[in-house]
């Protein structure tokens, strides 16, 4: 006799939000719900005329209590519970199958990406041998064994490390979760850091006190940019990180960079990636608050050939996106104000709740603001190892432009 599964039956809301290809269903987009599930065990959910919808994971003590997985089963009455193995096995498949057709230059990539590879709560890493992998959701963290078995299987890595960390897992009721969860029996000592390349550039990626998953590899677009560039004179670099934009800035052609962030950790890491591309003597690191050193740098008169600003997200919900956007006008008014007439701007945002066109008005704002003319060059986002999904608008969070201040 077949189990039968928990049901939640949404709303006609939250039914119509389902199939328009969403899959996250909010709390009060539930009309109700049987069979007492678990957190991130697998229900049906159904709408409010008991059609079924397809099949998800649950969570009461999440904001997001459910999130789709499966569509309908084929099978009679198309009520078949999944074979999870199977199924997840498919979506990974998948998710491989696309990346190997992608021609990236680098050793590292995203290979999961969460609800943009239909595995909610999951976001998976590969920096060359090695593979980070994030749990953030109770379903996702309830397929952890599946997951890491069929990676393990599939790419033969030397090592797995698990960085399940922040405020997705408190808000789903998890405890953060972080270290090795594989090492092949290859792999005689623990990695301190892996070693990757991007084009003609290498870095170091510290995996365990890096931020997210150890590098940025989203920014990959936005690298290879300013690689493209022919540049001259000085380059600031805020919010710089490790420094893949200003070792990009150097290889094309800059004579100085000034590194700007606030983690002593990450301009340490920085200075070991200039290191490992000769150009130590090129790039000069500053700690200390971006807002302040850009304040400073104007009464200086300091001047700029190109700006880039890549900020941490300035805001993760829709209810602070007004404030976001104050924040991202007094930035650019204060970038704008240390350009050479003519000189370059590249500036990201990485929030979903903050759309393109919005950033872009508020970058147009805060350089109008410094009393300087905006010629935009182009818009983009990251290279599709990161892909974004129509129906999903959370997909699109990165935001980069480029752009000529006159």
């Amino acid at each position: 006799m077949k189990p039968i599964l928990p049901q939640v039956q949404l709303n006609t809301l939250g039914s119509g939000h389902v199939e328009r290809g969403h899959p996250w269903v909010f709390t009060n987009n539930v009309q109700s719900v049987s069979g007492d599930p678990k957190p991130g065990e697998l229900v049906r959910v159904t709408d409010p005329k008991q059609r079924l919808l397809g099949f998800g994971y649950y969570n009461p003590k999440s904001l997001i209590p459910l999130r789709m997985l499966y569509p309908p089963q084929a099978g009679e009455g198309h009520d078949n519970i999944p074979d999870e193995p199977f199924e997840l096995s498919r979506k990974l498949d998948r998710a491989l199958s696309r990346r190997k057709k992608l021609n990236i230059h680098s050793n590292a990539y995203r290979l999961i990406w969460s609800e943009a590879d239909g595995l909610p709560g999951v976001v998976c890493d590969v920096y060359h041998h090695y593979i980070v992998i994030q749990f953030l959701t109770a379903g996702a963290d309830l397929r952890k064994d599946m997951i890491i078995h069929w990676l393990i299987s599939h790419l033969k890595p030397r090592g797995i490390y698990e960085k399940s960390l922040g405020l997705y897992r408190s808000r789903e009721g998890l405890k953060s979760a972080q270290g090795w969860v594989y090492l092949s029996n290859h792999q005689k000592e623990l990695p301190v850091q892996i070693e990757i390349y991007e084009n003609d550039m290498r870095f170091s990626v510290d995996l365990e006190l890096g931020q997210k998953t150890g590098f940025y590899l989203d920014q990959r677009p936005a690298r290879r940019l300013i690689s493209s560039l022919k540049l001259t004179g000085t380059v600031l670099d805020a919010f710089s990180y490790t420094g893949g934009f200003s070792i990009a800035a150097v290889k094309a052609g800059a004579e100085q960079v000034t590194a700007v962030d606030s983690s002593k950790e990450a301009l340490a890491q920085l200075n070991q990636n200039t290191v490992l591309n000769g150009c130590s003597r090129q790039i000069n690191t500053v700690s200390g608050n971006v807002f302040n050193y850009l304040a400073e740098s104007a009464l200086s008169n300091k001047k700029y050939r190109l700006v880039i600003l890549d900020p941490p997200s300035f805001t993760r919900t829709n209810k602070n996106t007004d404030r976001a956007l104050l924040g991202f006008i007094d930035l650019h008014n204060r970038a704008a104000r240390l350009l050479e007439p003519h000189g370059l701007l590249l500036t990201c945002c990485c929030s979903h709740s903050v759309t393109r066109n919005d950033f872009k008005n508020a970058v147009l704002s805060g350089v109008r603001k410094a009393g300087r003319k905006f010629n935009l060059k182009s818009i983009f986002g990251p290279d599709p190892d990161h892909p974004e999904i129509s129906q999903i608008p959370e997909t699109r969070y990165l935001t980069c432009i480029f752009s000529q201040i006159g």
